[in-house]
Order: C-alpha cells, then structure tokens, then sequence
C-alpha cells in the first residue's frame, strides 16, 4: 500500500500537517476534556449553586411556563425540552438530574415540585417520565429566577446556536450553601452539605457588614450543616477548617431515642430521623444483620413503621436488654451514624476552586453586586426611555390643535414627523409616539396623568441613579432581598449541633462490661470465659474442666476480670504489656484458648507471671514484684500507665531469676509472702521497709530462703488487718483447733479477713490474718505449714475477708472448682486443713483465684 500524505499548499492554507509528540497531544487533549468535564457537568457554579444540567433544567421550565400557579406538565416534556434545545446527553441522566431536585429529602429547599412517585428515601427509583409530572417550587422563581428576563446575567448560544441560555441564575441567597451539591468529575470531586437558609443569610449579612470577618465570626451565624432527614452532629471539630480552607469533615447521626413500654408491652429505641443521604431500608438491614450474627444482644423484634408523617424505625428490647448498649452498637455498626467529609469545591470564574466560606460568600457577593447593578441600569434604561415619550406627549398635549394642523396637513408620515420634530422641537422617536398614540390621549384629564407620570419617572430616575452611585445602597437592596427569601421559605435548624461531643463510640461503649475469667497456661494460651461457666460446688467435689488443654501444658494463671479492665500483664523475664479484656477472645471452658503471642509480642520463652486489672493509674497504688529467688519491688502504677501490647521493661532481674507474682497495693497496706517450704512473712508497705522504685530497678531482699527454697506467692493485706510489728521471728501460736484435718467449720468465731492456704495436693485452709503479725522485711517469717507428718508443699495463698465468696482452683491438667469459702475450715497456722478438690492420679493444683459471690452449690461429682 502507497504511503498517504498531505502536504500543505502554499496557496491552501486548509490543509496543514503539524507533526507533534503523542503524550503531548493527549496529555493537552485530555485536559481540554477534563476541564470541559469539570466546568460543563460535574460542579456548581459558586455564583448560583447550579451545575449546567440543572441550570438548564429549571431554564426550560421558565421558558415552558412552568411556574407554581400554572398547571404541572409531563416530566417527558421537560426532558425533551432539555435534551433538544440545551443538554445533548442522555434522557436518564437528565431525568435524574430532574428527580433530584424535587426530592425533600435531597434537597434543604426543592427546586421543583413534584406530582407522582419521585422515589423515597429507602432508595426506590421515581417513576418512568411518562408517569410522572413536574412544575418549579414556589420558592424557585423568588429565589433564582426573579429578573431573568431584564439583562442581568450573560447568555450564551446553546449547543447548535439556535437558542440562548443563561451562564447563572440571578439568585438572590449563595444557594450553593442552602441546596448543596456533590458531583465527581476528572481528578476533582465536590461534597457541599446542604445548610439552612435562614442562617446562610445571616452569615451574607454578617459578611457585608465586615468584610474582614473571621470563620468563628461567620460560625456564630451558621454554626454547621443543616441536613433536610434532620439527625445530629456530634463532631464539629473538623468544621472549622472545612470551613477555613474549603476541606473538612464531621460526624452526623441519626435522632434514636429510648420509649418505655406501655402494659404489656416491651420498652423499645426508636430511630425518628436518619444521617443525610442514608438509605433508611438498608440500615434496618444492617440492624437486622447485627442481630443475626450476636453482636448485639437483647433485640427482640425490628419494624419500620414509617408513613408519610415521618421516620419511625421501632427496636424492641428483651426485657433484660440494655438499652443504652444495644444503642451504641447500633451506631457503631450501622449507617445510622457515619462521617461527612466537607470539599467545597466549585467554579469560580470559570475554574474549579476550592474555597472556604469567606471565599463562597465573597463570590456570591460580587456576582449578586453586578446582578442589582445590571437590573438597576436596565430599569434605569427603560424609565428614561419611557420619561422621553412622556415629555414627547405633554409637549403635544399642550398644543392640540397645532399638532392636529400638523399631522391634517402633511401629505403622508414622513411629513407628519417631520412636521411635528419642527412644532413641538422633540426628536423622531418621540414624534412617532406622539403620531401613534390615541386621540384621547390627549384630553385635558390625559394630560394631567402624563404630568404625573413624569413626576414619578423623573423620581424614579433619581432614585435608581443614587443606587448605581451608591455601593452601600447596592448592599442594602442584596440584603434585603435575601431576608425576604429566607423569611418567605425558609425554616428552623433541622439538625441539632451537640457541641462538646466528639462522636467516637469505643469497644467499651458497645461491649458489655461483664465479669469474665482469664486462663494463662504455662505453654502461652489464654482465653477468658464468662464465670458463669464456673459454678460454685461442694469441697471435695471433683469440679468441671475449666480449660482444655494441649499436650503436656498446664494451666498457670487465672484471674477473675471486668471486662472493660486493663490488663497488665507482667512476664518471669520482667516485661509488661497491656490488654483491654475484651481484647481477649471470649471461648468456652472447654476450648484451647489463644497463643497469647497472637495478642502481645512477648518472646516464646517467657511465661506470665502476673496480670493485674486496672480500671485507672491512681498515684497512689504501687505494684509489687517479688521473684522466686526474694527479691522484692514497689513501684507507682502510674509509671505503667503508657504499657502497650509493644511492652515494656518492668524489674531489673539477676541472672536465673524471674519474677513469680505482682500485685497493687496502696502505702500502710501490709504484704503477707509465703515459701515453698511452709513459712510466711507479713511485712508492712511503707518507705522505711520498702520504698517506691523505679520501673527498671532490682528491688531488695523479701525473705531469707534456705538452700532449695523458693517464694511461692504473695497477697496484700489492706491497711488496718496486721497487727502490730513484731520483732519476735517466731510468734506463738493462738488457740484454734490445729488438729483437725476434716470437717466443715463454718469459722463463725473467727471473722475475716482470713489467709488462704493452698498445698499442691489439694488441701487448704483458713488462717485468720491476725496470726501473722507484722515484721521486718528479710527475715525467715513464721510457719504456716505442719511441722510433722508428710511433707506437703505450699502451691497458693491468697487473703479473703467475706465467708459468703468463693476461690477457684485450677489443676495442672485444667480441672477446674469453685469452692465457697465458707466450706474451708478455719484452723491456725500449722494445721494440716481440709480437703477441698479430688485430684486425678498425677494432678496437683496449679493455681488458686479469688472468686465472686457463692451461689447454690452443685454438689454432684462431674468429670
């Protein structure tokens, strides 16, 4: 094939060739259409409000005659109007556009009104255009149409030139604030919220006054959007800069209030207003869906028994629901609240800008000064055309009969009007108007009219000539105008702004705060349970299985918890790291748990050796660490307020030693601290025994331990429960049947607070506390275990001071007991105590727990 070619013709200069690099052509190409995308579809103009489509929308129903007092007409109509005459793109499209603005739920002053189905707010589609019909609103011709037809904006030839159509409408408000708009387009998009217009022109008004007004000033005149579904705003922070630099954003929600039940029927949350732009049937789905999957407990029943009165989403809740809880997990689960992101984006002398406030009103401002102008020299215009025809008919009204000599007298009109330039000395128009005006025109009354009338012209002249001169007049008239549009249509706040609130809903807002058991086992699982999986038995009853476990793992932690505590958890290698309770999964008892690496990034190697709930980091609770090897650390709590699942350094160690327990107190409290080999050591907290630490530092010596000795486990005694200091290691012991090894006291001579001994085989104790009397730090302590017959060794201790709680007991093979206190006998110090859980062969207790409040017993053996 011959290679085609164009050359240029010296004589031709139709045909040219231009050689030019490809990018280079279509990265201007595609700008021109960006650009023409962004101007001439997707953005307001910042002078009426409008984009182009519904600009040509309600231009063409001004043109059909549509106004408020005329009959309505076919949507189809319109639409064909539309497209043959301004909008050469598709019919659904300008269909749309049409819907839009005569939806209330859209729109915070609907441009159009509507008859017939123009879809709902659950999102169902409007009727076909044939279906439906159309008129403008009342407020529409007021508010942007009023003067169109007087010169006051610029008009352009439509898209095949046969018509004209106007580059803005002469709005009297910044209806790109009342009605909003949001459109995407080529790397720009526009978000501007719909605001109420009484207040948008109290803010134009504030705007005149001072030009130089601050956003806060312009704030307290328009505080915040003004949604047509109402609803609230709960985060205004981002205002103020949405409003300042023209991006922004906020947190709406919708209005959900609490009805209490009449007889016989249940307490409900009732949704009566729903976020802008929120599709109300999809959010009773997403209500629905939370049901269905558990995230929200106590729902009884959903209906959405809205009618053309107004939004009316019905919860009902279960008699024992917390209706405050399922509130807030409907507001964070569902559209019902939601953040609106402010880009106050729009053309602004034929380029997108976005601008803040001061810039929106500023443009506005401007235009709308050169509309009042433009009308004002228009009318100027017409009343001095009009004051030079009525001086031409006084002028003949004053000499009657020369003028019908005149006009008798000439041959034809050209004679007459030249007859009557000489006669009456005025100029051609005004001898054609005197030529054509009636005979009875010119009467005696007729002539006393037309004085009058040139009176007033000549003082209507007056007047509007002060305006063009006078710019505060202009500002006058804007103003007025405005508030006369705002007064006629314009109507209360119909979102509440909650100042003071920053609508974040956290975990603990929608998760009930309920009393759970956390399980650590040696291998690094965890799980946490309802503890109402464990329910208080008879002593030596075998107990239920509190944690499955794998292999040869043990269980060696257990912690009764609320559910919204902190956890500080507290590793042998003397590494803390924090939790929130509920961030531990909730499983069964009979479940494995978690890899407690899966939670916090501890190293593989280190167990737990304590966790500690915390609800706050008062100053004056301190931690205690104690080691296996004695050594001993208090510590402010506060210092562990910043732990993160990251973690942080807790205690010094040395070298083979770990940390084995920590717990709070508080100074003036006393620390009871036992041994592997029976003995015990209550030492009090104050800065002469052991003085608040450091996070990093070593601590001092607990007790002094024999060779193959070891500390077991430490409780805090609170301020008041120790007697006095004791400088005797080896106190007598008082008079309480230490024989016994079976029985069930009920230790009713004996009030709490008792310390709770534990042997790892499963037999314990209670020890009133005033058997271990206050001594030094250091020392060997005093026996709590028996002196003679076998050899037990202490595995747990704990204090408790109310008979009517419970302790849970944890086997080495996960068995689990919770036993009322009031079961375990009340011996002294060295008694052998009672038996309080069978144990399988191998078994041995593991840990020991406070527990809550007894309830009735199960006194059936259960594997």
């Amino acid at each position: 094939m011959a290679r085609a070619s164009i050359e240029a013709s010296e004589d031709d200069d139709s045909l040219r060739v231009i050689d030019r690099a490809l990018i280079e052509e279509t990265q201007e190409s595609y700008l021109a259409y960006a650009m023409s995308t962004l101007v001439g579809r997707a953005l307001p103009d910042v002078r009426d409000g409008l984009k182009p489509v519904h600009r040509r929308i309600l231009w063409a129903m001004h043109d059909l005659g549509l106004v408020p007092n005329k009959p309505h007409r076919k949507s189809a109509r319109v639409v064909g109007e539309v497209l043959g005459k301004y909008h050469p793109h598709g019919d659904s499209a300008v269909y749309d556009a049409l819907v839009r603005l005569a939806q209330d739920f859209n729109m915070s002053i609907p441009l159009i009104q509507g008859h017939g189905n123009f879809g709902s707010i659950d999102d169902d589609p409007a009727a076909a255009m044939r279906y439906t019909e159309c008129r403008l609103a009342a407020a529409t011709p007021d508010m942007l149409l009023d003067g169109l037809s007087e010169d006051v904006v610029d008009f352009l030839p439509t898209f095949d030139g046969s018509q004209l159509e106007p580059t803005a409408m002469p709005a009297k408000v910044p209806h790109v604030l009342v009605n909003g708009s949001y459109g995407v387009a080529v790397g720009l998009s526009t978000s501007i919220p719909t605001h109420n217009m009484r207040e948008v022109v109290a803010a134009l008004k504030a705007f005149i006054a001072d030009p130089e007004i601050s956003v806060e000033g312009l704030m307290a005149h328009m505080p915040a959007p003004d949604f047509p579904t109402g609803g609230e705003l709960v985060d205004t922070r981002g205002l103020r800069q949405a409003y300042a630099v023209g991006r922004g954003s906020a947190t709406v929600r919708g209005r959900i209030g609490f009805e209490a039940g009449k007889r016989g029927q249940r307490d409900a949350l009732v949704i009566t207003e729903i976020p802008f732009q929120t599709n109300k049937a999809r959010m009773v789905k997403e209500i629905a869906a939370l049901v269905e999957k558990r995230k929200v407990e106590g729902v009884s029943d959903i209906r959405d028994e809205s009618d053309r009165s107004g939004i009316r989403v019905v919860v009902e809740l279960k008699r024992s629901a917390n209706a405050d809880l399922v509130r807030n997990v409907i507001l964070k689960g569902t559209s019902l609240q939601r953040n609106v992101n402010l880009n106050l984006t729009c053309v602004v002398d034929g380029t997108p800008r976005q601008i803040g406030l001061q810039g929106i009103l500023g443009a506005f401002l401007e235009f709308r000064r050169d509309v009042v102008r433009r009308r004002t020299a228009h009318a100027l215009k017409k009343a001095e055309h009009r004051l030079l025809l009525v001086e031409g008919f006084l002028a003949a009204a004053h000499r009657v009969q020369d003028v019908v000599r005149a006009i008798t007298a000439a041959d034809d009109s050209a004679g007459a009007l030249a007859a009557l330039e000489t006669l009456l000395g005025v100029t051609r128009e005004q001898a054609d108007a005197v030529l054509g005006m009636p005979l009875r025109r010119l009467t005696r009354l007729e002539g006393t009219r037309l004085a009058d009338e040139a009176a007033e012209l000549k003082t209507k002249i007056r007047g509007l000539q002060n305006i063009l001169s006078d710019a505060d007049k202009v500002d006058h008239i804007i103003v007025e105008e405005a508030e006369e549009v705002a007064r006629k249509y314009g109507c209360d706040r119909r979102t509440a702004v909650l100042h003071g609130e920053d609508g974040t809903i956290e975990n603990e807002d929608v998760i009930p705060n309920k009393e759970s058991i956390v399980v650590v086992t040696e291998k690094g699982y965890i799980k946490r349970m309802s503890s109402n999986t464990i329910k208080s038995q008879a002593r030596r009853t075998r107990g239920k299985a509190g944690a499955r476990l794998r292999g040869e793992d043990l269980v060696y932690h257990v912690q009764q918890i609320m559910d919204h505590d902190t956890l500080l958890f507290f590793t042998e290698a003397g590494q803390a790291f924090s939790l929130r309770g509920f961030q531990i999964p909730e499983t069964s008892r009979t479940t494995i748990g978690t890899p407690l690496v899966d939670l916090i990034p501890r190293k593989g190697t280190e167990g737990i050796a304590g966790v500690i709930a915390v609800r706050d980091f008062p100053e004056d609770v301190f931690l205690v660490m104690l080691t296996r090897e004695g050594q001993i650390k208090r510590t402010s709590l506060s210092a562990f307020s910043s732990v993160s699942r990251a973690g942080m350094g807790a205690m010094r160690l040395r070298e083979g030693d770990q940390v084995i327990q920590v717990a709070a107190c508080r100074e003036g409290d006393s620390i009871m601290m036992t041994t592997s080999e029976g003995y015990a050591l209550n030492m009090p907290v104050n800065d002469a025994q052991l003085r608040s630490m450091g996070r990093l530092a070593q601590g001092n010596r607990a007790m002094k331990l024999r060779a193959g000795a070891s500390m077991v486990a430490m409780a805090i005694l609170p301020q008041g429960e120790s007697l006095y200091l004791s400088e005797d290691e080896d106190d007598e012991d008082v008079d309480i049947d230490d024989e016994g090894d079976d029985g069930d006291g009920d230790g009713a001579q004996h009030a709490g607070p008792w310390v709770v001994l534990v042997t790892s085989d499963a037999y314990g104790k209670r020890v009133p506390v005033e058997l271990f009397r206050l001594q030094r730090r250091g020392g060997r302590g005093v026996r709590c275990l028996p002196s003679q017959g076998k050899k037990r060794t202490l595995k747990a201790m704990l204090v408790a001071d109310d008979a009517k709680k419970t302790v849970l007991l944890t086997s080495s093979k996960g068995v689990m007991n919770r036993i009322a206190l009031g079961s375990v006998r009340v011996t002294g110090r060295t008694a052998v105590g009672v038996h309080l859980m069978r144990l399988g062969e191998g078994d041995s207790i593991a840990s020991v727990a406070a527990g809550g409040e007894d309830d009735d017993s199960e006194s059936e053996e259960e594997p």
